[in-house]
């Protein structure tokens, strides 16, 4: 695309199934309007089936394109690769990302070295993110961050899952998707085994003694208010 970023938004818009990789790192013109052109791009990128790879790394890319890089990836299902390495997206911006990547199953490498720092909060997204994201193989960048070590875990387990589905073996002990289906499916199952719960029906008291009769009387008739009237109240066993 020469290097041009609307000749490379344009081929994208006609779908050119030869045009599979977006490489503009640290390109002049796209600096010139980065938001603005990121925006472009990513409505471009919106219905292309085709481009796998995106390199739109040291273009001054801030939090304006990044949200519209996290609308793109919250439904895409080709992009396999994007570099916004050295680009200006904050903390905010990043969790944006991490967001959208809840229900992405197609990303494989992230690239964000350059950008500013990760928060906490942004890392405890992305964690969360890892709870249903089993796509995501590789993120580049630098963290001094006590969270980084489980991010690393969860990045290893993605490639473990993948591994074990490329050689046709069982994942459901490992994938977070299926064992919160499993463990939904198990509640279910045991709340539909289990009898309702009935209260017994509440007795009404009596509105008049019962007949004299001499005794004996059962237990529930001396346990009423209204005794018949030959019970002595004081001494009701006897009337057992």
């Amino acid at each position: 695309c020469a290097m041009i970023p609307a000749n490379c938004i344009e081929k994208l818009k006609e779908k050119d199934e030869s045009f599979t990789r977006v490489s503009l790192p640290a390109n002049s013109l796209y600096k010139s309007s980065p938001d603005e052109t990121t925006i472009e791009l990513c409505n471009a990128l919106k219905d292309n089936p085709h481009c796998v790879e995106v390199d739109i790394s040291g273009c001054g890319i801030s939090n304006a394109g990044a949200e519209a890089i996290a609308n793109l990836l919250a439904d895409n299902t080709v992009i396999k690769k994007l570099d916004l390495s050295n680009n200006k997206i904050d903390s905010s911006g990043q969790e944006k990302i991490f967001v959208a990547l809840k229900t992405n199953d197609t990303l494989e490498e992230l690239k964000l070295l350059g950008n500013h720092v990760p928060g906490e909060g942004c890392l405890s997204t992305l964690v969360e993110t890892f709870e249903y994201n089993t796509a995501l193989l590789n993120i580049v960048w630098r963290l001094e961050s006590r969270q980084s070590f489980k991010i690393n875990q969860q990045i290893t387990r993605n490639k473990e899952i993948q591994r074990r589905l490329a050689a046709g073996k069982s994942v459901d002990d490992i994938d977070p998707n299926i064992r919160r289906e499993t463990e939904k499916r198990i509640l279910e199952e045991r709340a539909a085994g289990l009898p309702k719960f009935v209260p017994p029906p509440v007795e009404e008291e009596p509105t008049e003694a019962p007949p004299a009769t001499g005794g004996p009387y059962p237990a529930k008739v001396l346990r009423s208010k209204m005794l018949p009237s030959d019970v002595d109240s004081t001494k009701k066993e006897e009337y057992l």
